[in-house]
This record gives C-alpha cells, structure tokens and sequence, in this order.
C-alpha cells in the first residue's frame, strides 16, 4: 500500500511538473521581456504609472499570421494612450499605408508601408544589419513602437500583438460581442480563407490566359472576375449586431466596399470594436480568467507586457471602466494626403511633406491635454515619393 502511494505521489509530481513546464513554455513565447537597458515607463512598470499619474502608452497590433499573405504585414495599428491624471483613454488609428523610413540597415533603410515594421523587425535573415534593439523575439515589437513614434511623438511603452485565429477565438471566448455598425455596407471582394489559389473549375489553359490578362496595364476585368470562387459577398446591416470571431474579423478587416471600403472607415471600425470588446469584457466575469486565457492562445499573441503588468492592469479595471474613451485618427480630413510611391504603389504621406510630422504630435499633445486645435484643410498636390 504504501508503494502504491509513493507511486500515486510520483506521478502526481510527474504531471504537476508537466503542466508547468508547459506552461511556463507557452507563457515565455507569449511575454517577451524588454532588454535590461530599456528607457521607457517600463522601468517602473505600470503599477508605478498608476501611482505616479503618469501616461501609458500600448500600441495594439493585428497582423494575418499563420499562412497569410504577409504574415506579420500589421493589417491594424492603434496606439491607445492611458492617462490616469486626466482618466481618459485615447485610440489612436494608425493607417497601415502610411509612407516612412525603416531602418534596416544601421540608421538607414528604405521606405516602406508602416505596415511592414513589425514584420521587417522580426526579419533577422533579410535584415542583418539592423540596429540590435530591432532584432531577435522582440526586434518586431521594438521596431514597430519606434516608428509608430516618429510618426505620433508618442514614447511607446508596450506592445500587444496579435493575429487573426487569435482575434476570433478571443470574441468567441467572451460570446461574441455586440458592435453597432454605422454604416451599411456590401463587399463583394472579400477573400475566403485557403482559396486563394482555388481554380475555380477552370483549366490551366484558361488560368494561363487571365493570368496574362490580368498582369497586362490594360486589363479590363479584376482578379474576382477571373476567379469568382476566391472570394465572397459580405453584407453589413445598419444599427447593432451581434457578431461571433469570425464575423467581427470580417467586419474590421473589410476593405472594398463602396459605402465604407476606406483604411479610415476600416480604422474606425476596428475602434468601434475595441469599445465594444471593452463592454463585453466589463460586463462578464472574464476578468479573474485574463491571464490563464491569454496563454491559451499560444503562437497567436505577444507582447512585452509582463505578467505582473497585466495583473495591475486587471487590478485597476473597475477604475479604468470610469475612463472615458476617446477616438481619434490619422486620415486625409487632417494631417494626410494620398499619393503615389515610385513604384506605383497607393500611399499615404504628411500634408506637411515627408518625414515631417511636427504638427502632428503638436495635434495630440493638445488633444491630450483638453485644447484640440481645429485642422485647416490644405490643398495640396500629391507627389511620389522615393522607395529608398
């Protein structure tokens, strides 16, 4: 008898220690801690900034993942300003064809899309040379609150990252969320999942020839009306809805619609869905579950907060439920204009010409402070602007 309790006791040892180190496996990927030498508030963690009544600043990324196109191209950036002096909550959007530098290369790089610094960050193979805060687990992270920055003036403090099987099984795990949609609105061109190479019943001959059609300057038709089968129809009512994971990220990532179908329209959709997750969250007892639950998701999410950091933030989650939120956005009605890279790309740069965005963190200074300025529309004529 006694043999079979040393046994029992054993293996009970065997399985705690399992679950642990499975755990601890699965908690290391998703907490990536910052370098020693690291200057921001997260040296005094966000308890302290609660203490202090200091700012914090977390930028939210959300990015394909998995088999994507452009895994880890962030397909939405919000920089979300805490302030507990004033005890508001700004969403920032930051739209993902913005033109900048990204410096790969030392202190040099080329131009790109914002959207590609997470994932040039995360590159060490293609990008040797970048600076050594911008390489290794959190050189993504680093290298997106660098430029996210540059552009907002904002010292970033955290990251969150997260992708797309991730942002559905979170809404799903709350019970999906309920979004009052502000405009109605068709997309016709909406992707389906693993059909992007679908043939849609047509021969290799025919695929050859709408291939060369398509590739051609003067095509008249569109890769949907090559390959219907590759995408689907969405439809959005007006009012509110609910919508499980897979509906809501239908929702934010919908780009082609004729009501709706701007980056500015999808930026505001993806913060109409930040209140609503905000809402849900509030509204249940998912709270005491946050953290065993964000590591649950595994390889869908990081971030350089740490555990502690998001127990404080749980700590403080009645209180910040009093915060009021506040949207604001980068967009063409302020401080952006379209244009046209030297490669023929659709870009988005400063109205105040490239790399210049003084009057930008002037905007959200006084908008943080409670003196918002009012923007005087400029008419300005779109340039390319050089790809490296």
């Amino acid at each position: 008898m006694k043999k079979i309790f040393i046994c029992v006791g054993v293996l009970i040892i065997i399985v705690l220690a399992a679950v642990y180190l499975w755990f601890h496996s699965i908690t290391k990927k998703i907490f990536i801690p910052r370098p020693k030498n690291a200057t921001t508030v997260a040296l005094n963690s966000i308890q302290q900034a609660f203490v202090d009544k200091t700012a914090i600043n977390i930028l939210l990324l959300g990015y394909g993942g998995g088999n994507h196109d452009g895994t880890y191209l962030t397909d939405s950036m919000i920089a979300v300003h805490i302030d507990p002096k004033t005890k508001k909550v700004f969403l920032i959007s930051i739209p993902r064809d913005i033109w900048i530098k990204i410096p790969t290369d030392g202190i040099n790089g080329s131009y790109s899309k914002i959207n590609a610094a997470y994932s040039d960050g995360l590159d060490d193979t293609d990008y040797p040379n970048k600076q050594a805060q911008f390489t290794g687990a959190d050189g993504g992270g680093r290298m997106a609150e660098y430029i996210i920055q540059e552009v907002t003036g904002l010292p970033i403090d955290y990251f969150v990252g997260m992708d797309f099987s991730g942002f559905t099984h979170t809404i799903d795990t709350l019970g999906g969320v309920d979004i009052t949609v502000q405009i109605a609105f068709d997309d016709y061109q909406y992707p389906i999942e693993g059909m992007e190479d679908a043939t849609c019943g047509l021969s290799d001959d025919q695929i050859a020839s709408f291939s060369a059609t398509l590739a051609s300057p003067s095509a008249t038709i569109s890769e949907q009306d090559a390959f219907p089968c590759r995408y689907e129809h969405l439809h959005f009512d007006a009012g509110e809805q609910h919508m499980d994971g897979t509906t809501a990220l239908k929702y934010v990532r919908s780009r082609h619609s004729l009501q709706d179908g701007t980056d500015f329209g999808r930026a505001q959709r993806q913060r109409n869905l930040i209140v609503a997750v905000k809402e849900k969250i509030f509204a249940s007892s998912f709270i005491p579950q946050i953290i065993p639950f964000m590591s649950s998701l595994g390889d869908d999410l990081r971030t350089d907060l740490t555990p502690d950091d998001v127990k404080t933030l749980i700590q403080n989650i009645q209180v910040l439920n009093h915060y009021q939120i506040v949207s604001l956005a980068l967009t063409d009605q302020n401080y952006l204009q379209e244009a046209v890279s030297d490669d023929g790309q659709d870009i988005l740069e400063s109205k105040d010409g490239l790399d210049n965005w003084a009057n930008v963190h002037t905007w959200l200074k006084n908008e943080f402070s409670g003196s918002p300025i009012k923007v005087k529309k400029q008419s300005s004529t779109s340039s390319p602007k050089p790809t490296q």
